[in-house]
């Protein structure tokens, strides 16, 4: 956006220096065809709109018209002096014998004088024209000139000016700096001279100076700069064709986006390894607009969900038919708890697939509030928890089994005890009769 806004600025710029110039010119036209006039008001002075004088090689005024004393203030008298500062110019061109223009400021006016010699007489003829108005046009133009090379020369981007073949014209600081060149070193040499660009970039560049003879603007454009040092830097270019004085020639403004390129490749790589790290972990990512009650969805989230894998964002409505029935008030209540209260989510749900397969999620989310501290959106992640509350679930029937296995072990045990009680009694009894008669025995 910056790039365009500079770009209609040095239009808008050339536009009004164009239509100065123009008038300039005209004014200009106008001075010559005056010049050719005053030949032939020469016969007859008195007649003539604009001021005419003569003064000998003594600096006496010999004739004024009647121009010269309603236009000039100079208190002039026939036979008298002239002004002082009139006497050093005829003295110059009489002693030359060539005529000489010159201007003067007269009561917040301006005059252009030009004197006619005629040495042998030993005097000179004063033409005057009053020409106010094209000064002012001529300050003016000046005036825009300078503030067109104000912006060329300090703009942020660089800029350039070359012809239709690639020969560089002028430049500004910014595009000594991309470039590495003092701005002397790059006028008049061409990008090839200069081995800005590789190979492989040559004929992309041609096609842009064609669309550029074609009158047609390109860009923005990359292309890799070859610097003086030999680094190198990424630049992003956009060109428009300009006219001036009356030939073509191409506005180029470059950018240097080597950072940004960085940290686009920095962000991609970060993005990779972030969609490596959730696809791994069976984690899927969303955002829940309040606004337009959108949400937006990532590849993880379709394939939990068995969503066709092209689809990144869902209507809520759309999002709660997937919704297990039993589970859809607590997962509303939550969602709208959280809308109102600024409350951070973090619950458990079913959801039933498209292929009829029942998942189990736990969904966690924070709010996101704008600049008036209003919740516009939630934005969370969802957890594939299955396979987790599966094993839960097979953990606790183990447990059961294991707790109905040790009531069993004891209910055995205790009848085990029972049933062998009264045989070791007999067994206990006839032992100790045996006992008694290996005594008498011995």
């Amino acid at each position: 956006m910056k790039n365009a806004r500079n770009i209609k600025n040095l239009k808008e710029l050339q536009q009004e220096y164009d239509s100065l110039k123009a008038s300039s010119d005209n004014v200009i036209t106008e001075y010559k065809l005056a010049q050719e006039t005053i030949k032939v008001l020469s016969g007859f002075p008195s007649e003539s709109p604009d001021p005419v004088l003569r003064i000998d090689k003594n600096g006496r005024l010999l004739y004024a018209n009647e121009a010269c004393f309603s236009l000039l203030k100079w208190k002039l008298e026939t036979g008298k002096k002239a002004p002082e500062f009139l006497l050093k110019i005829i003295s110059e061109v009489l002693e030359e014998g060539i005529g000489k223009t010159f201007e003067t400021e007269h009561y917040q006016q301006v005059f252009s004088f030009s004197i006619v010699p005629f040495v042998e007489e030993g005097y000179v003829n004063l033409y005057g024209r009053e020409i106010t108005d094209r000064k002012k046009t001529e300050d003016v133009l000046r005036s825009s000139e300078e503030r067109l090379k104000i912006l060329f020369d300090f703009a942020p981007d660089a800029y350039y000016l070359s012809d239709l073949k690639g020969n560089l014209i002028d430049g500004n600081l910014a595009a000594e700096k991309l470039m590495g060149y003092d701005r002397n070193e790059l006028i008049g040499k061409s990008f090839l001279e200069l081995n800005l660009l590789s190979l492989k970039q040559i004929p992309k560049a041609a096609k842009l100076l064609i669309k550029n003879s074609l009158g047609q603007g390109t860009g923005p454009d990359e292309f890799v700069l070859n610097r003086k040092d030999g680094s190198k830097v990424i630049a992003e270019i956009i060109t428009h064709p300009v006219i001036i004085k009356d030939k073509t020639l191409v506005l180029g403004i470059a950018r240097d986006i080597t950072e940004r390129k960085k940290s686009e490749e920095s962000l991609k790589s970060a993005n990779e390894r972030f969609v490596l790290a959730t696809t791994a972990a069976a984690l899927s990512v969303w955002e829940h607009d309040f606004i337009t009650d959108m949400i937006q969805i990532d590849y993880n989230f379709n394939k939990i969900y068995g969503i066709a894998q092209s689809n990144y964002q869902i209507e809520f409505n759309q999002f709660i038919k997937f919704i297990h029935p039993d589970d859809v008030d607590i997962l509303k209540t939550n969602f709208e708890e959280a809308a109102k209260s600024d409350k951070n989510i973090n619950v458990e749900f079913r959801i039933i697939r498209t292929d009829g397969a029942i998942r189990n999620i736990n969904a966690y989310g924070k709010i996101v509030k704008d600049r008036t501290n209003k919740p516009v959106k939630l934005i969370g992640v969802n957890i594939d928890i299955s396979d987790f509350k599966n094993a839960e679930l097979a953990l606790k029937e183990s447990r059961e089994k294991l707790l109905q296995l040790n009531a069993n072990k004891d209910v055995f045990i205790s009848i085990l005890s029972h049933d062998l009680r009264s045989p070791f009694q007999n067994l206990l009894g006839l032992s100790e009769v045996l006992t008694e008669g290996i005594h008498e025995l011995n």
